[in-house]
């Protein structure tokens, strides 16, 4: 049994999930973004290296769609669209933030420290630092993603700070249908970015629904089902 789960051939040959070595890929490189951009001071890191890492994730969450993986595909979709650009754009400033709250804390328990014990014990006490580990690089995969796909995708991923702000704002929200809707306190600029952003859905849903051999109102349904259950 322990053979079998350390054999990668195992699961991407699995005739029950195909998909699921290309999932567990998506997941993995997504994971290892948001753990960097949490890491105090660090995490600005990863504005460098999230582009090719999720463009990579992308270029996985497509293969599982060709495999027929829909809702575990969709699950990634909107994992990727909904909570990684949060991550991403929010998580180096909190964890930061959280450091420096730390540092002072601890810098508070360093002077009681000092006085209550000797110069020479205080600098025996201090070790050297571990460096941090190597972030893992994403491997070159031979894929050749649709031109299409790759274009939507930079395209959703530039707008997405702004519409998380309306959202945080309350002025628009994911509706039922799997796109966006805005409410009458929206600005003109505002409308017409929630407008782009379905456009620009509703051809990534059709190119699911191609891939996949499902019509277009089962995957908007699916998509929004798992979009409201990974929004912020």
């Amino acid at each position: 049994m322990s053979d079998n789960l350390l054999d990668p051939t195992f699961v991407s040959e699995s005739p029950e999930k195909p998909w699921r070595l290309q999932a567990r890929v998506s997941w993995i490189l997504m994971a290892v973004v948001g753990v960097i951009a949490i890491l105090p001071f660090f995490g600005f890191a990863v504005w460098l290296i999230a582009g090719p890492m999720m463009l990579t994730s992308f270029i996985m969450i497509v293969m599982v769609f060709s495999k027929g993986g829909v809702r575990h595909g969709l699950a990634l979709l909107a994992c990727q669209l909904v909570v990684m650009p949060v991550l991403i754009f929010f998580g180096p400033f909190v964890s930061s933030l959280l450091g420096l709250t730390a540092a002072a804390v601890g810098t508070g328990a360093t002077i009681e420290a000092l006085n209550s014990s000797s110069l020479a014990q205080i600098n025996d006490s201090q070790t050297a630092v571990t460096p941090p580990a190597a972030t893992p690089k994403a491997s070159s995969l031979p894929v050749q993603l649709p031109v299409e796909l790759v274009a939507l995708k930079e395209k959703i991923q530039i707008q997405q700070p702004l519409l998380f702000n309306l959202k945080k704002a309350g002025t628009v929200k994911e509706a039922a249908t799997g796109y966006l809707v805005s409410d009458e306190r929206a600005d003109i600029p505002a409308r017409k970015a929630v407008q782009q952003e379905n456009v620009w859905r509703k051809q990534v849903f059709k190119q699911i629904a191609t891939l996949t051999h499902k019509t277009l109102e089962e995957v908007e349904a699916e998509f929004s089902r798992l979009a409201a259950g990974v929004s912020p």
